[in-house]
């Protein structure tokens, strides 16, 4: 007999061993349901969409910028 702690948390939807089964280093014992870290793995990419979005408009303002002052509309 051991103890078995989780490294994450998160809502076990499947157990998949039975009280004082065999079980050895790596066997899946559980799943845990993927949602919620579904759903931060979204949030995440759209704060990285959001931010290149931003460096392509801000890369696009400097370019005009750069054309105004060659066109000597910008001191």
């Amino acid at each position: 007999m051991t103890f078995v702690a989780p490294r994450v948390s998160g809502q076990v939807t499947r157990v998949l061993v039975e009280d004082n089964n065999r079980a050895k280093k790596g066997d899946v014992i559980v799943e845990l349901d993927p949602e919620p870290y579904q759903v931060q793995v979204a949030i995440k990419q759209a704060a990285v969409d959001t931010a290149r979005a931003n460096m392509a408009l801000a890369q696009a303002l400097e370019n005009v910028y750069q054309a105004r002052v060659a066109l000597g509309l910008e001191p």
